[in-house]
């Protein structure tokens, strides 16, 4: 298992992703980085954790570093203007762009970490085919 964090993504990259300034007021402007510090941090784990996490270096690589960010800074968005709580209302579904993103990073990944570049492990290349 991976023991690096990215550096992908930072607090100010998904203020600037939101639109957020700083107020100048210490106490709404700490209140709101520890928000969305909680949402990076949730952002982060879930898409480490959606497409592994045992090629180290991974998400730091040149191939997978920016569609990572993006899926980060998307999901930590998602997590930020829509929080959630337990209730019988209205739910939201994760972003379909963000879906594409996360398969497109396992399968760099499954590449990477000894797969076939559909993001499949060792299929043989004649299942489903007679003789």
């Amino acid at each position: 298992m991976a023991d690096e964090t990215p550096n992908a993504v930072t607090i100010d990259g998904l203020k600037r992703s939101l639109r957020i300034i700083d107020t100048g007021n210490t106490t709404i402007d700490t209140q709101t980085n520890a928000i969305l510090t909680g949402c990076l941090n949730a952002a982060e784990q879930y898409i480490q954790n959606a497409v592994g996490t045992d090629v180290d270096g991974f998400f730091d690589g040149d191939k997978v570093k920016e569609l990572y960010a993006i899926a980060v800074y998307a999901l930590a968005a998602t997590y930020y203007q829509n929080p959630a709580s337990i209730s019988t209302g209205q739910t939201y579904d994760v972003n379909p762009m963000l879906n594409s993103i996360v398969g497109q990073l396992r399968g760099e990944y499954a590449m990477q970490n000894g797969g076939d570049d559909d993001g499949a492990t060792s299929q043989s290349s004649t299942a489903g085919h007679s003789d």
